[in-house]
């Protein structure tokens, strides 16, 4: 999983250096109890390397946000599941949320 959170963490870093760009980045939703576990963790990873990459360039806290719905669609997981492998489109409400609290 390490390799995979670098991996994303790096591209997304790349797209912030080469282009003039306000990244908000959301947590991959949890809705598949079989794989919440897993999706946990890595939702954890690329936080944890994300606020480091703003402690490391003061310069990035202006462009980059980590969106964290994790907590939010966990509490509403049930409502969110759709047909056992998609999410449900009321999920957008729950994002849409907290963007708004991320960009006041």
């Amino acid at each position: 999983m390490a390799a995979t959170v670098e991996a994303y963490v790096g591209a997304i870093l790349q797209l912030l250096h080469e282009r003039s760009l306000q990244v908000f980045v959301h947590s991959v939703p949890p809705v598949l109890p079989e794989t919440r576990h897993v999706v946990h963790l890595f939702n954890t990873a690329v936080k944890q390397q994300l606020q480091a990459a703003v402690q490391a360039q003061a310069g990035l806290k202006s462009q980059l946000q980590f969106v964290d719905v994790e907590g939010v669609l966990l509490q509403d997981g049930e409502c969110l599941r759709f047909d056992g492998s998609h999410l449900h489109p009321s999920y957008s409400r729950h994002l849409q949320d907290a963007l708004s609290c991320n960009t006041e």
